[in-house]
């Protein structure tokens, strides 16, 4: 658990507000900043389920510092700390036992810190456990299996002629099959919960109980019961584990590594271009993961359930984050549509402008989120949300988004008065159909947003270009726009995609204009 790249820039002294002591029985609460704790601490990602059971509240606290025994909690509990005395680590930090679950003001103000501080919880732990096929912590980690399900997976039994001995062979797994290991740990039910992506991306080794196998992944190397050797030589799992496993977001990458590598006080704003895009591709691969998953309570967690992440991105890259987006990546991040989703999306519960992901959390998808590495792209537009006319929002912002100015280039759309274009949907899991426009003689497909079933000629339909690919006939994206307010306010509505080399041509001989999109 000690290569070099897993344990650099660690804290070694930070710990957490409260942690459990795990070394012998009875469990106890250690409070950090009165009593001297030393020794590394492990984490613990888990499902809370639906059925209640006991959590540090301000009853359950003084019984907690005094000692409960191990039998006392829920079998994921029970077996986590099991796991933790094998590894030989003395603490363990559990959500439900070390931050104060009740619904009072002074636990929500608990709550608030604590829930600040997620990206050191699991930044600076040894390793975090994953109870990732349980879906409720009475499932637990461990789980029996039939050897001979294993066996057949390994080896072939050779039936004999009279002129063949007996024998058994080694079966030779091939290369592109590492990867199904981690593709069913991404679907497992522990990796629905949105929390989770940030524990894992934060997390400097993870080990992972599926119920079929253990899987360990760290900064250096990714292992499991199939491959017990690890897959660091090999080259597709290295390519294939961004999209397969949210825990690679920050760490697959060569060049992440060689800046794991550079003095803290270097800045990263000199590093060479490609390592910077792979940073942006990590964090859309993690945002991603993240705007597909499930919050029990979006309107109290969307920001904050990402924001560990965002930080330290932003460390990474030497740029700026707030709210859930990047500043490098503003505008790659405005370029996302709505997917046909088996969860309803929670913009209801959640106060975010049009404009941002949040609004339609839960069913989001970015356009460009696997062609950052491979494609250039060019901005068409400048948008900002604070004051000082800054791509990003101040320090001093409200917790609340906003609303976004761009400067850009309007591209009326004009409909006949009594044309109406409505949305079909396809049966697939992922993209609802678009429809085709034409403006100015360009061909323009558009994807309406989720609560957007149709637009009619009535409504004052506007295109604003925010981007284009770096190439001949490449593709150019464009928000779609629909006016709220006399005078520039807009709503986004959509989002329009072109081939047409000629809207890049045509299109930058409009005159700019400042809008506002709430």
């Amino acid at each position: 658990m000690y290569h070099p790249a897993c344990s650099r820039h660690m804290d070694a002294y930070w710990y957490p507000t409260r942690l459990l002591d795990v070394s012998q029985d009875p469990i106890r609460l250690r409070l950090s900043q009165e009593e001297q704790i030393t020794g590394p601490y492990a984490t613990l990602s888990h499902c809370w389920g639906r059925n209640p059971f006991w959590v540090l509240t301000s009853a359950t606290m003084p019984r907690l510092l005094a000692g409960v025994p191990l039998e006392s909690f829920k079998r994921s509990f029970q077996e986590a700390i099991q796991i933790t005395r094998r590894l030989g680590i003395d603490y363990l930090w559990i959500d439900c036992y070390c931050i104060v679950q009740e619904q009072d003001h002074r636990a929500s103000i608990d709550w608030e810190s604590e829930a600040a501080l997620m990206g050191q919880v699991y930044g600076n732990g040894l390793v975090n456990i994953a109870a990732a096929g349980a879906s409720n912590p009475s499932q637990g980690l461990f789980a029996v299996r039939d050897s001979a399900d294993w066996l057949l997976a390994y080896l072939l039994r050779w039936l004999p002629t009279t002129d063949c001995p007996v024998d058994t062979y080694m079966l030779k797994i091939k290369d592109e099959d590492s990867t199904v290991q981690f593709d069913r740990l991404s679907k497992s039910p522990l990796f629905k919960r949105a929390w989770v992506i940030q524990e894992a991306v934060l997390s400097r080794r993870m080990l992972s109980f599926n119920g079929a196998e253990i899987l360990w992944q760290c900064s250096e190397t990714a292992a499991c019961e199939f491959f017990p050797s690890g897959m660091t030589a090999d080259a597709h799992f290295r390519q294939s584990a961004v999209s397969l496993s949210c825990f690679w977001s920050l760490k697959v990458s060569s060049f992440v590594k060689s800046w794991y590598q550079l003095p803290p006080t270097q800045s990263s704003k000199h590093a060479p271009g490609n390592w910077r895009t792979t940073i942006w591709r990590g964090w859309l691969n993690a945002l991603q993961s993240y705007c597909i998953a499930s919050l029990t309570y979006p309107d109290k967690d969307v920001y904050k359930a990402i924001a560990g992440v965002g930080q330290q991105v932003a460390k990474l890259a030497g740029c700026d984050y707030y709210g859930g987006f990047l500043s490098d990546t503003f505008l790659v991040e405005l370029v996302w549509e709505t997917i046909k989703s088996k969860q309803r999306s929670s913009r209801r519960k959640i106060r975010a402008p049009s404009w941002h992901w949040a609004s339609q959390y839960g069913n989001v998808v970015f356009l460009l989120q696997t062609r950052l590495t491979s494609v250039a792209y060019r901005s068409m537009a400048y948008a900002f949300v604070s004051d000082e006319c800054k791509p990003y929002v101040s320090n001093a912002a409200a917790d609340l988004w906003p609303s976004l100015f761009c400067v850009g280039k309007l591209i009326k759309v004009n409909l006949k008065l009594n044309a109406t274009l409505n949305v079909e949907v396809r049966n697939s899991y992922w993209h609802r159909q678009p429809f085709s426009l034409q403006v100015g003689g360009i061909d323009v497909e558009i994807w309406l947003d989720e609560h957007h079933q149709s637009i009619s000629g009535s409504d004052n339909i506007t295109l604003l270009p925010l981007t284009h690919a770096i190439k001949r006939d490449s593709d150019l994206y464009c928000l779609l726009l629909c006016e709220i307010q006399e005078g520039g306010a807009y709503a986004r509505i959509g989002i329009g995609r072109t081939w047409a080399i000629e809207a890049q041509r045509e299109w930058t001989k409009t005159r700019p204009s400042v809008i506002e999109i709430r």
